[in-house]
């Protein structure tokens, strides 16, 4: 989510430069306190359930029509910004500076602190492996790993930015390669398309096995 402040009004955007309707008036009300004009941050949607990083419920807001997105919101809590960068603050680019400074990270620390809806991003005073079992324990999306000295840069192109040196992303995420060679039906129709079996070789005996099921396809 990206956050922008000119002529007194505040305005939101997803990360593909859509704009975001009221559904997030909440949010832009405290904005507007927080950011003076020529101010552009970054952050990050979050429903936190019990410290619980909700990904599925951010993005039924998002996707939802109006009256919908705030039907779940009265349910599940009004949607966050975690802030973790900050672009433009009071009409000023804070390219030059590195994220351990105080124009950026104990900046973000400092104005979000006290937020009920634009919160800081969170820095865990843990080892590495300490906070990946907290990712996994949590169910949270990951880690984002910063070198000190980090420069933030964007594009005006439109394409995306490759990733840049100082910034590393840790997601509990395990890659492998599968087979699949049949469908297995839902039970209340044999002809509905439900799931797919996962197969791999033995690299020992190069015979197939089962690895489990695969679902989550829409309709799509």
């Amino acid at each position: 989510m990206l956050a922008v402040k000119t002529r007194n009004k505040v305005q939101i955007y997803t990360d593909g430069i859509n704009a975001i309707d009221e559904r997030l008036d909440h949010l832009k009300k405290e904005l507007n306190k927080k950011l003076p004009n020529g101010s552009l941050i970054v952050g990050e949607g979050v429903v936190d359930v019990n410290d619980d990083d909700d990904l599925t419920k951010v993005q039924s807001v998002f996707a939802s029509k109006l009256e919908r997105a705030m039907a779940i919101q009265k349910t599940i809590g009004f949607l966050k910004m975690m802030v973790f960068d900050i672009v433009y603050w009071d009409g000023l680019s804070t390219l030059k500076y590195a994220y351990d400074s105080p124009a950026r990270l104990r900046l973000i620390q400092t104005k979000f602190k006290n937020g009920i809806f634009s919160i800081p991003v969170p820095i865990p005073n843990l080892t590495f492996d300490e906070a990946k079992k907290l990712v996994i324990k949590n169910g949270w999306e990951g880690l984002v790993l910063y070198d000190k000295e980090f420069r933030i840069s964007f594009r005006l192109d439109g394409k995306n930015p490759q990733r840049i040196e100082g910034c590393w992303k840790w997601k509990p995420i395990a890659e492998d390669d599968f087979i699949v060679e049949r469908w297995l039906p839902a039970k209340d129709d044999p002809a509905k398309f439900k799931e797919v079996e996962l197969l791999q070789l033995d690299p020992a005996t190069g015979q197939k096995f089962s690895c489990g099921k695969f679902g989550g396809f829409n309709t799509k």
